[in-house]
């Protein structure tokens, strides 16, 4: 037993050994899109007939498709499944045994696993999984934080930069609402106030809506379709019945015309004043960075001195616990407090220390974008792979105004370069700036009339409102006059008839009249009867 337990023991240690140098994979069959080297069976190579099959997944994850979406694209494409397409060579886990009735039964968790494997962008993933025991049939998921990553082992099949977007997307969830697709912006609006994502309302048309008056009663209306964004802080705080932060509506049409003329403007800039667009991001992010240097340096020193301070204390308690003069129970806790805080410093110390060493990296974000830009030189409408690639975030700040003086400022940032304004003379000649100029003064006098036109309007239509008012009061007057006097008419008429039964009773006989008078039987019926 004990030779058997350390064989196992020598073997893991082998097979560690072997996983943590970097040049073998402990897997003994590659991931779909990469084969085993002929001549160096740790190495990989890429299988180019599966390889494009990965990159149309992440071409249809980036354009914003779920994994279940892609993998119903790919079966009605009648693109081989993994394992059958493996088997077929006799490769992969199930080189034997697989289900050849379904060759293109591809499936939704499969996609996903694919997506989010570094293997396809060169890097090696070892001790993905472990056994307790060589008994055990079933191996387990180790933590992210127990892998052990090499980089650049093996041609990459896509480039990093579409794996990072491809991941940044699979992190935001897009459902597929009552319009019958997903919204390409979820994930990507906030509020500038309070910092929280805009949720998106929109319906179709004729849609019946259901509401409750005062007075209990139930009606219901036909409501316009509508398509907007909304503070989800605002909006959650609504249904409570209280309110926080305010709506920052804003319609997706609006914001979709925003991020295109974004878009296309910075586009422009790029292709006419190249050399100027660099100089100026360097300048800007030479600026942030002596901000962010001198903020990093000062949480630095004093993170630094506060560690000094806590090995000064440790030894003090120590000297103290030593000479009696603090008991062990105190002292193992006050100990215990101390070296948790020094951890946790120390890892806030390496974080500080790498962000100061990092001084490359703005360069390269400058080159990304300017290939991205001259990929999409010409765009004439937005799609959704162009707002994932272009688009980082997108800020909504309150608006001001009603009416036409109605302005709400919008932030784009974009990727690589973050929030940019290509300055407006730069991208017009002298003609197109005059005409523009034209152009908003027109704008401004057919607003000007607009609001004219709106001013007579309204004072027309309360005048006409205030003259309905009055002839409603009047005839509500003239109605409440004459229920007065149908009321007093009838008054009269009840006294009048009650008179005339009062004389048909008594008649014209004193004798009758003073019997009635004094409520005296009459003898005459009952001598008739």
């Amino acid at each position: 037993m004990v030779c058997t337990r350390y064989k196992q023991e020598k073997i893991k240690a082998v097979l560690r050994a072997r996983g943590c140098c970097g040049k073998a994979h402990t897997s003994n069959n590659p991931p779909y899109g990469y084969l085993k080297d002929p001549d160096n069976p740790d190495h990989w190579i890429i299988d180019e007939e599966a390889a494009a099959v990965v990159r149309i997944i992440y071409q249809k994850t980036i354009e914003g498709k779920g994994p279940y979406t892609i993998a119903r694209e790919l079966s009605e494409a009648k693109i081989e499944r993994p394992s059958y397409y493996l088997g077929e060579k006799g490769l992969g886990n199930h080189a034997t045994d697989y289900d050849k009735t379904r060759p293109y039964s591809w499936k939704g968790n499969q996609i996903a696993h694919m997506i989010a494997r570094p293997e396809y962008i060169g890097k090696t993933v070892n001790f993905r999984t472990y056994k307790n025991s060589y008994k055990d049939k079933k191996p387990k998921i180790s933590d992210p934080e127990d892998w052990v990553v090499f980089d650049g082992t093996q041609e990459p099949i896509v480039d990093t930069e579409t794996w990072k977007l491809a991941q940044k997307l699979r992190g935001t969830v897009r459902k597929i609402d009552s319009m019958g697709e997903p919204n390409v912006l979820t994930g990507l609006v906030y509020c500038a106030d309070c910092g929280a994502p805009m949720y998106n309302h929109r319906h179709r048309n004729n849609r019946i809506k259901t509401y409750y008056v005062a007075n209990g009663e139930c009606r219901q209306r036909i409501i316009k379709p509508e398509d907007y964004y909304c503070c989800s802080t605002y909006n959650l705080s609504y249904q409570r019945f209280s309110e926080i932060c305010s709506s920052h509506r804003i319609s997706t049409a609006a914001l979709r015309k925003i991020i295109l003329e974004t878009i296309q403007k910075t586009c422009a800039y790029v292709s006419i004043n190249e050399a100027d667009f660099i100089d100026e991001l360097q300048e800007e992010d030479a600026i942030q960075k002596i901000a962010l240097t001198e903020t990093i340096s000062k949480r630095l020193e004093k993170n630094q001195k506060r560690l000094s301070n806590l090995d000064s204390l440790i030894r003090k308690i120590y000297e103290d616990n030593v000479t009696g003069l603090l008991p062990d129970r105190i002292f193992h806790n006050m100990l215990s407090d101390y070296e948790k805080e020094q951890d946790e410093l120390n890892k806030i110390i390496e974080i500080d220390k790498a962000d100061l060493e990092r001084n490359i990296g703005a360069r390269q974000n400058v080159e990304r974008f300017l290939a991205l830009a001259k990929k999409y030189n010409t765009i004439t409408e937005l799609t959704p792979t162009i707002i994932n690639e272009f688009i980082d975030k997108i800020v909504v700040h309150e608006a001001t105004g009603l009416g036409a003086e109605r302005k709400q400022r919008v932030d784009i940032y974009l990727n690589y370069i973050g929030q940019f304004t290509a300055p407006e003379d730069s991208l017009m000649t002298e003609e197109e700036r005059i005409t523009a100029e034209k152009k908003a003064e027109k704008l401004r006098r057919k607003r000007e009339s607009n609001r004219r036109y709106m001013k007579k309007l309204r004072e027309r239509n309360r005048a006409i409102i205030e003259a309905d008012r009055k002839l409603k009061q009047e005839q509500a007057e003239q109605t409440r006059l004459q229920r007065i006097e149908e009321a007093k008419r009838g008054v009269e008429n009840d006294t009048s008839e009650m008179h005339s039964e009062d004389t048909a009773v008594t008649g014209d006989d004193p004798a009758e009249a003073d019997r009635v008078d004094r409520n005296l039987p009459d003898h005459s019926i009952v001598c008739s009867a």
